[in-house]
């Protein structure tokens, strides 16, 4: 799924290289990549980390002219956890090109949704299956219990019975 949207971004934004990227406190990792090698990069050189501080598009049409980024390493346009990077300067990204990340963003917020919320109910399926198998493991528990004593009551009856006709 994230592999699609990464070589669709690809297309999408006419670049060379694309990205699923998940960011955290020291890195940005790569959940699907277009054209890329690495798996992941330090945050302090992610030029993702940048954009999941605001909710626009962020296009840097040409790292080395953008004073936040001209001694970095990375080429990247993209929004939040999507990018498209290329090895030429971009004159623009389109209004359509824009929204198509947006909306290639909001399918990857989704997906990742869905994994948690399946990831949940999983777990809710394996919590319930085990109280159930507990539920019935004391049912099979306590009807044996009932059969010896309901067996022992009967031996002893019956013991009870032949004692006094002898």
């Amino acid at each position: 799924k994230f592999d699609d949207l990464a070589k669709l971004v690809a297309q999408v934004c006419d670049c060379k290289y694309a990205a699923i990227s998940f960011i955290d406190s020291k890195r940005q990792w790569f959940k699907a990549a277009e054209g890329i090698r690495i798996s992941e990069t330090s945050r302090n050189t992610a030029v993702c980390a940048h954009t999941i501080l605001g909710d626009k598009v962020m296009v840097i049409n040409d790292t080395r002219k953008d004073k936040r980024f001209c001694d970095n390493p990375n080429v990247v346009n993209g929004y939040r956890t999507v990018c498209a990077m290329d090895d030429k300067a971009k004159d623009s990204f389109s209004v359509k090109q824009k929204r198509a990340l947006k909306i290639i963003a909001d399918q990857v917020a989704g997906l990742l949704e869905l994994d948690v919320t399946n990831r949940r109910m999983s777990t809710k399926a394996q919590e319930l299956v085990t109280a159930e198998k507990t539920i019935v493991e004391k049912a099979i528990t306590q009807q044996e219990e009932e059969k010896n004593f309901i067996a022992n009551e009967l031996h002893e009856n019956f013991a009870q019975t032949l004692a006094a006709t002898k």
